[in-house]
């Protein structure tokens, strides 16, 4: 953590964004949160949770759901946390892995956000066309692209 002194250049927002490094930040940024609210409140792990009737989230939240659910002590909150958080690198990492970051003619990406499509990503939002209604659509083109190069449903969150 040197960069935080200034005598190391700040890591780029590229590097920050990555999903090798955003995935733990994040998952770590949320386990700090719940610490704190311990912290404050003078509970324990555990009797905050008890406290708790539900919580939402997906992605990373579902590591640090997890890391809250087994702990009871500040102990076993600690290590859950680094279990949390190294399963979450792991996980980013292997996501880098299926999609790793292309260098895209810049004119492909101005078009894209000239044409009000937004940053070009390996994920689409598919907002108001139902499941069902969309696979078909897969299907069809699918039928063009190698197996290494379909396309997928990853996440499906209802209507």
């Amino acid at each position: 953590m040197s960069w935080l002194t200034g005598s190391t250049p700040r890591p780029s927002t590229v590097h920050l964004a990555s999903i090798p490094t955003s995935f733990p930040l994040i998952g770590l940024t949320q386990l700090v949160q719940y610490l704190i609210v311990c912290r404050v409140s003078g509970l324990m792990p555990q009797e905050l949770r008890d406290r708790i009737s539900g919580a939402t989230g997906h992605s990373q939240g579902v590591a640090t759901a997890v890391a809250v659910a087994a702990s009871t002590t500040f102990e076993s909150f600690t290590e859950n946390a680094k279990k949390a958080v190294c399963q979450l690198f792991f996980g980013g990492l292997r996501g880098q892995e299926a999609f790793p970051v292309l260098s895209l003619e810049p004119s492909v990406v101005d078009n894209s956000i000239a044409g009000a499509e937004g940053a070009l990503s390996p994920m689409l939002a598919v907002i108001g066309l139902a499941l069902k209604d969309l696979e078909p659509h897969i299907k069809q083109t699918n039928s063009h692209p190698p197996a290494n190069s379909k396309l997928h449903v990853s996440l499906y969150n209802g209507p």
